[in-house]
């Protein structure tokens, strides 16, 4: 789930938003039928809905729905590989939530498992021209082999907007010795864990603590960064 709380200006088309939505369906549809059993159905509006949230996914007897509309979109800062993003998480919700299990750790998974998402969305769909890249992912990008470069940048570039849509500069990499001792609320990580938790599944790397707790750390944290 994705909550919405800033000012809109139109950046992605209703027709780019369609197109986006079709084409993440033709991947994914059919992965949600073999590895679940789902049948994947969006049920999405350019028009905004809901005063709560602007996207959701649930389990609906044989059916996985995802309901999304254009609010995200039309951000100014919110580029395609972000709203791709945003998808994605969701998908992440269908493959990973379990019955019982604290919902902040739901969002966080959603959150890693939603890069490697759009990361295998952009190995299919590599036309898209990339926007500004900070210089340390990029350099993880050029190191990483698991992913092309292509795909890996477009889903950098995705997180970079996420990050400037939240206030977060990364134009000097990413300090996440915040993340140890701010409290997430029991619903969401916040924005500066989301960004660490996104980066992680985009390389793979281990998941970050701060997505398993809801209090702050009473004792300083060593010092990490995710800049090698």
């Amino acid at each position: 789930m994705f909550l919405i709380c800033q000012p809109a200006h139109a950046e992605i088309s209703e027709a780019s938003f369609n197109e986006t939505l079709t084409a993440l369906q033709e991947i994914y549809r059919p992965k949600l039928l073999t590895d679940l059993g789902l049948n994947l159905h969006f049920e999405s509006f350019w028009i905004r809905r809901s005063m709560i949230v602007s996207s959701q996914a649930r389990k609906i007897g044989d059916e996985a729905v995802v309901f999304i509309d254009g609010e995200l979109a039309q951000k100014s800062q919110i580029n395609r590989a972000a709203f791709i993003l945003t998808v994605c998480h969701e998908f992440g919700h269908i493959y990973n939530d379990k019955p019982g299990e604290l919902r902040l750790k739901k969002e966080g998974l959603a959150d890693y498992w939603a890069a490697g998402c759009a990361a295998e969305f952009f190995g299919q769909n590599p036309t898209d021209p990339v926007d500004s890249v900070p210089t340390f992912l990029i350099e993880k990008c050029q190191t990483d082999g698991n992913i092309s470069m292509t795909a890996c940048l477009q889903v950098a570039s995705g997180i970079h907007s996420y990050a400037k849509f939240n206030g977060i500069d990364l134009s000097k990499g990413i300090d996440t010795r915040l993340n140890d001792r701010v409290s997430n609320s029991h619903l969401h990580p916040r924005p500066l864990c989301r960004v660490e938790t996104f980066i992680a599944g985009l390389f793979g790397a281990e998941k970050p603590a701060c997505i398993f707790k809801t209090g702050a750390s009473k004792d300083p944290m060593p010092a990490r960064s995710l800049v090698n």
